[in-house]
């Protein structure tokens, strides 16, 4: 797949997010569908941002086939009330490098590769980790091929 990295500002936001760490990947699935339910319960009139913002973090800054470390961040409106497990926070924008990655996740890799080598060949370093945010997935395309992931790095010139 040909990349393209496009440098922009992602704007400030509220976020509810969970950090929690996950024998494997197909756990992800369950443990956004359990953050969300959970934060919904005590939160039933809680409203998404449109469009939506959603986006999962590792939290180990590197790819691990196990014990994965993971946050999930999904935009709202205003914050909520906290859970056991979920908390609401407010991001800063950032400035971030973003790539699109088209089609299943397990070559997410090459739009990392990609984004990476754009950063050192540009004189810019990572400011913060990675954000996968999801544009379209299972949820509402059953295609694979058609999948749609931006990769946000925020950054830092120099």
């Amino acid at each position: 797949m040909q990349h393209q990295a496009i440098v922009k500002t992602i704007p400030a936001c509220t976020v509810y997010m969970r950090e929690d760490t996950l024998a494997s990947y197909a756990e992800v699935t369950p443990f956004i569908g359990a953050t969300a339910q959970e934060c919904f319960a005590a939160n039933p009139t809680l409203q998404l941002t449109d469009p939506p913002y959603t986006f999962i973090s590792y939290l180990d800054g590197e790819y691990r086939e196990t014990d994965i470390r993971i946050r999930f961040a999904q935009a709202v409106q205003k914050p909520g009330k906290d859970t056991e497990h979920v908390s609401f926070q407010t991001l800063a924008p950032v400035e971030a490098v973003c790539v699109y990655h088209r089609g299943a996740y397990d070559r997410l890799g090459e739009a990392y590769a990609f984004a990476l080598s754009w950063l050192e060949q540009n004189g810019y370093r990572v400011a913060e980790l990675a954000r996968e945010c999801y544009l379209d997935g299972v949820w509402n395309k059953p295609n694979v091929d058609d999948w749609l992931t931006e990769i946000q790095i925020p950054i830092l010139k120099g």
